[in-house]
């Protein structure tokens, strides 16, 4: 089996995933939340998870939805990388200039936490939320 066609160009590559029943319904409404197929929320998640790390990247989740449900901001006592994370997750500009910083000095400040494409990361964090 190869990775390449005879051409040289990368073949598609398919990932199959087996879920317990409670699972598969705990999946399947965090996409329908989210606004995406199962399966497009399910690459999101895993990608986001990839780059950004386990841990970081739930603890930005969940400070995310907390900042959405007490009014969009990200709170001051968190460390200031989360806040970073949550403002560019949230599109929160004003949070940003607030702290004193350009979109791009938060990212830059990100590519620490996170292993490459902060960019991506933040879509796809923003896409699962």
């Amino acid at each position: 089996m190869s990775d390449t066609e005879e051409n040289g160009e990368p073949t598609e590559h398919w990932l199959e995933v087996e879920l317990p029943r409670r699972a598969f319904r705990r999946v399947r409404r965090q996409a329908r939340r989210a606004g995406l197929p199962v399966e497009e929320f399910l690459k999101r998640a895993t990608l986001a998870y990839a780059s950004g790390g386990w841990d970081f990247t739930t603890h930005v989740l969940d400070r995310a939805r907390w900042a959405r449900r007490h009014g969009g901001h990200p709170d001051p006592t968190w460390p200031l990388g989360e806040q970073l994370a949550v403002a560019l997750v949230l599109d929160d500009d004003e949070f940003l200039q607030a702290a004193g910083c350009t979109r791009q000095e938060a990212i830059r400040r990100l590519d620490w936490d996170i292993t490459d494409g902060a960019e991506a990361w933040i879509t796809d964090v923003r896409a699962i939320l």
